[in-house]
């Protein structure tokens, strides 16, 4: 991690479609772009068919990577998180079950 970013980084939530390539699409427009991603985190959300994705990002990339995954097909929303501001949907993430392959 990028330790000079700590104080100058800022965290971008975008809701995407839950389809293969989605993720993808996302990451490779940020490869493209030259911005390195400090944090990436992506995750369910009550709503079927749509992910959540939370990146933390340098301060001076957030707005043209804003503009730039608006644009993308699917990416449903995008919201910046203002220093301050609470996360606009705290991470909560359904529980595991064996259901989900994985051994309790």
């Amino acid at each position: 991690m990028n330790r000079s970013c700590s104080a100058g980084c800022r965290t971008i939530v975008a809701h995407l479609a839950d389809r293969p390539g989605a993720l993808s699409r996302v990451v490779n427009l940020v490869r493209k772009r030259g911005i390195n991603l400090e944090t990436l985190n992506v995750e369910r959300t009550a709503t079927s068919g749509v992910s959540r994705l939370t990146m933390v990002v340098e301060s001076a990339h957030v707005t043209l990577l804003r503009a730039q995954l608006e644009r993308l097909i699917d990416v449903i929303d995008v919201h910046i998180v203002e220093p301050g501001e609470a996360d606009p949907a705290p991470l909560v993430s359904p529980p595991l079950s064996q259901a989900d392959g994985i051994a309790g």
